[in-house]
This record gives C-alpha cells, structure tokens and sequence, in this order.
C-alpha cells in the first residue's frame, strides 16, 4: 500500500513538472511572433499603385482616443512623437471622435497592436470605429518599457503609410515555406511588386521589422525584433524625411521649440 502511494505522489509530481514546463513556454513566446499572423520600412508608391498611401503635405493628422487613462494618452502621444518630429504632418489629438482621423483604441484581447495603413485606409473606416489597436495594458506603470514603446512607434508607421520590412522579397532571408510570417506567403512584395514601392535598401534594424527566429528560415538567418530597442533605425528616419519633407521655416521653428 505504501508503495502504491508513493508511485502516485510520483506520477502526481511529474505531471506537475510537464504542467509547469508548458505554461513556461508559453510565456516565453517572442511578442514578434505573437504577431505573426498580423497583416501588412517601405510604402506603396502611390503615382504607380491604386491606393492613396500618403497623406497629404503638410496635413494636421486629427487623433481621438476611444478610451484609455490619461496616462496612457500621454505615454502614446510621447512616444509617437518621434515620427512628428521628423516629417511635415503634425498629430492633432482631440476629445471627440467627431472629425478624427485616427481612433486608438486600447484592447485587453490584443497582445501588440495593429493599424490600417495610410491614408486612404484610415479615412475610409467609418468614425465610430477604431483604425488603430494597442494592446489593453499599454503606457500603465507595469507596461510602459520598450516593448510598449516599439508598439506605438510600430503602429504608428503603419497609420502614416509604411509596410512590414520583413514582406520585402530583396531582404537577407530564405524563407520556410511553411512561415507565414507577418502575412507574407499572400502580402509578399515579390520583385516585380517592389518596383511599385519608395524603398530605401533593406533593413534588418527597422522599426517595421519582425523579429525571425532563425530557425524559422532556410538559411538559418536570425533577425532581432525591433520590440527589442524601440527605436526607428536611421534608414527610416531618412525614408520618412523624404516622404514628408519638412520645409526650411518647419525646421527653424522645431529646432527653437527643441532647444527650449
């Protein structure tokens, strides 16, 4: 009787371990990949494609928050505003969705975010809805590290017109077949279709980067997730200054406004 015991104390034990151990992995996802599946740095040109893909020069972008707390208001429109810096559009945000351009909504089912990309898909979603998804904890004290960082510059590249880096058929990685990563086997922008795109060369460090285990690849390539640093690498930088240059008095005035 005692041994019987002992074996089901036993077998009770190895259960525990086998429970615990998956919980672990799952914990232990990358967020890029928690993204895998998401749809759609480079931008449909739009004098070739049939999509209007930029806003227009110079246009105050209008942005209303569907819900959230202040604190999460202050830490998007912080972080977001390194884009704003940089380009002629300037983000607007108000209190009504009346009017708005952008609706950010902050969702406790969503585990990064998402936004419709560029102009026409934004302003073509009716002004009750969202055109823009950040995950439900983002910007609270416990979530406002670089992951929660990366995530609103992400989301807000996608908002002014810029697609995934990783779809682009010209980058350093052979794909699996079996991936599908970021939606690429039916958004990939193969040879032909890049020709349509402004592009700078391919970058591994973009903000619009996921994160490629390489063992996801043929080649055995490994590219670190842009979630790992938060920061907008310098060729989108310079892609974006060229999408939406700023005029010489823009940059006067937001140099004055910098130094004070």
């Amino acid at each position: 009787m005692k041994k019987k015991l002992e074996r089901i104390i036993c077998l009770l034990f190895v259960l525990t371990v086998v429970f615990l151990n998956g919980c672990k992995k799952q914990s232990e996802i990358s967020p890029s990949l928690e993204r895998i599946k998401s749809k759609g740095a480079i931008m449909l040109d739009d004098s070739l494609g049939s999509k209007k893909i930029k806003w227009p020069q110079s246009h105050g972008i209008k942005i209303a928050f569907m819900n959230g707390t202040k604190e999460q208001h202050d830490f998007v429109k912080k972080y977001a505003k390194v884009w704003d810096s940089l380009i002629n559009l300037s983000f607007i945000y108000q209190d009504s969705l009346s009017g708005s351009e952008i609706r950010i909504k902050f969702d406790p089912n969503n585990k990064s975010g998402n936004s419709a990309i560029g102009y026409n898909a934004n302003i073509s979603i009716d002004s009750t809805r969202k055109t823009m998804t950040l995950y439900g904890a983002l910007g609270t004290p416990k979530n406002a590290g670089v992951f929660a960082i990366a995530t609103v510059r992400h989301e807000f590249g996608h908002m002014l017109g810029l697609s995934h880096e990783q779809l682009r058929s010209d980058g350093l990685v052979s794909w699996d077949d079996n991936m599908n990563i970021g939606g690429r086997k039916t958004n990939v922008i193969d040879s032909i279709a890049i020709s349509k795109y402004l592009n700078t060369p391919y970058d591994i460090h973009s903000i619009m980067h996921y994160g490629i285990p390489a063992d996801k690849t043929k080649n055995s390539v490994q590219i670190i997730s842009y979630t790992y640093s938060g920061e907008l690498s310098q060729s989108d930088k310079d892609f974006i200054q060229k999408v939406y240059p700023k005029i010489p008095e823009q940059i006067k005035v937001n140099n004055i406004l910098t130094k004070k």
